[in-house]
């Protein structure tokens, strides 16, 4: 693990064993029925922890003829020489694997051992879906759910460990090693290093190849790839070039007829036309990458269902009509890139009206007059859209502390049931159209805006608002509430108002059935809630 100071940790001891593999077992082990077995388990694990954990989560809730097919199995001499690693260790933690209950779980593990550590689930969940491992699951939000309850299980079953984050997990160097070996001795996997990085398998192993693993390349590493190196390896469905210089892409890559997933972040790129003939990619991924321009030959990966380019600085230029195509597409990410969007050459905001099937969309637009008519009304699972100066906004910044920034800005984001616009446009005005369509705000807050000057018939949304704040508005509405248009309003808050002399007409006392607070702050002119 590369680390400045070793400790060595000795076994544990029989009763210490025995303490550690039962709160991992269950209490049950204490049972009559299992204890004569369990214990012998306990011992067969030979004091080390990852071998008692891994068995004891791995014969959790089974039967006593399960246990005892454990029992003999930890009795049959390993017949693996594992460099670096005792063979009665690694028998344990492959034991471990063989009881996953699915094979789901197994390609899950195994795909994890060859990633280095943390694991990002964003990652994984690329990899799993090219690979066709959510077989059956049609929706990007359905596999992402199933992707974190097969790593949560994992962990469960102490193979994977947790990172202080639900981005993330992390695995043990010993449980990856066991891994690796499995993958490698029957999975069609090869573990390459720096300096053997092009001398592979022989010919024919490669052309049943569908992952290689390069470990321990230091970043942005500058190599010359062979033009042909993926001549014999057309199986292949994953590609992922993470943190190279690739001025070029190697010519032989249009051969990968059935590549699903391509992960070129963090890269260097320069010409990448050439994946325009990857007609069966679904996953592309280049975010944090150096590149300019999105050429037109992108247009042709109709099959694409996710498209990452977020935190692409340098991007400029997406050609016209690339979006458009792009029409199976259900995950957009154009966040933190300078796109200029509808200038001559450069492709056009209108282009994403066209993804019928768009679910989840993240960009960021300079400037509110690019957007098309319509634009919000569309029914996204998930978004986050950011019009105006973005600057100051961190990639990694949650969504409740988003809404807090003070900077020009107009954000929109949406997780799961929470639902939250904020606009706040001092020296920007945006067009009351823009807003039409908006639905299902659950938190609004207008700070400072110019342009919408009448709050119910420029918004006149139909959805649920719990929480309306109102900052520096000459009305909150100028006609007679609809019996509707408040209905579901808990709170109302107006702060620095200095053009208001009311808050509503008494009329509008009807249409506030639910309306708990309401709260006005440094509002000088305001003399009464409801005006007679």
């Amino acid at each position: 693990m590369d680390s400045k100071h070793n400790f060595f940790i000795d076994n544990l001891d029989q009763e210490e064993a025995w303490r550690l593999f039962k709160k991992m077992a269950g209490d049950y082990v204490e049972n009559r029925k299992f204890k004569s077995t369990s214990t012998v388990v306990a011992k067969g694990c030979g004091g080390m922890p990852i071998a008692l954990t891994t068995i004891a989560r791995a014969t959790r809730d089974k039967t006593v003829h399960e246990w005892k097919h454990a029992l003999r199995e930890l009795q049959t001499p390993s017949v693996v020489n594992f460099n670096g690693l005792p063979a009665d260790a690694y028998s344990r933690i492959e034991q471990s694997f063989e009881y996953l209950k699915d094979e789901q779980l197994k390609k899950n593990f195994l795909l994890c051992s060859l990633m280095g550590n943390p694991i990002f689930t964003s990652d994984l969940f690329k990899y799993s879906t090219g690979l066709g491992i959510f077989q059956g699951v049609k929706k990007m939000e359905d596999a992402g759910n199933q992707l974190y309850a097969l790593a949560y299980e994992l962990k469960d079953c102490c193979l994977l460990l947790e990172s202080g984050s639900t981005e993330q997990f992390s695995m043990h160097d010993v449980v990856r090693d066991v891994g690796i070996s499995i993958a490698w001795r029957g999975q069609h996997i090869f573990l390459v290093k720096n300096e053997e990085v092009w001398e592979l398998a022989d010919k024919e192993a490669l052309e049943n190849c569908y992952a290689i693993s390069i470990r321990d390349c230091l970043s942005y590493l500058q190599i010359n790839i062979p033009e042909n190196i993926f001549a014999g390896m057309r199986k292949l469905k994953v590609v992922d070039f993470t943190g190279m210089q690739l001025f070029c892409l190697p010519s032989s890559i249009d051969l990968l007829k059935i590549l699903q997933t391509l992960c070129l972040d963090q890269c260097m790129l320069g010409d990448i036309a050439i994946m325009g003939k990857l007609k069966n990619l679904e996953i592309l991924s280049i975010n944090n990458s150096d590149i300019v321009q999105l050429p037109e030959a992108l247009g042709q990966l109709t099959k694409l269902r996710l498209l990452d380019l977020t935190n692409c600085f340098q991007l400029r230029v997406i050609a016209p009509n690339v979006i458009s195509c792009l029409s199976c597409s259900k995950e957009l990410n154009i966040r933190h890139c300078f796109v200029e969007w509808d200038v001559q050459g450069c492709a056009g905001l209108d282009e994403l009206m066209h993804l019928t099937r768009l679910a989840m969309l993240e960009i960021d637009v300079r400037n509110d007059n690019t957007l098309p008519k319509g634009f919000f009304s569309r029914k996204f699972e998930k978004f986050k859209i950011s019009v105006g100066d973005v600057s100051g906004i961190p990639s990694e910044v949650s969504i409740e502390d988003w809404l807090r920034f003070s900077r020009p800005s107009f954000s929109i984001a949406i997780h799961e049931t929470l639902r939250r616009l904020k606009l706040k446009l001092n020296s920007t005005t945006i067009c009351s159209n823009k807003l039409q369509g908006i639905r299902n705000v659950e938190y609004l807050c207008l700070d400072k805006l110019q342009g919408v000057k009448n709050v119910l018939f420029e918004l006149d949304t139909d959805g649920v608002t719990y929480s309306l704040q109102l900052t520096n508005l000459e009305r909150i509405c100028i006609d007679p509430l609809k019996v509707e248009s408040f209905n579901e309003l808990e709170t109302i808050k107006v702060e620095y108002c200095v053009e208001l002399s009311n808050i509503f007409l008494l009329s509008a006392t009807n249409c506030l059935p639910r309306a708990e607070r309401i709260a006005v702050i440094d509002c000088s002119n305001v003399e009464e809630i409801f005006a007679i």
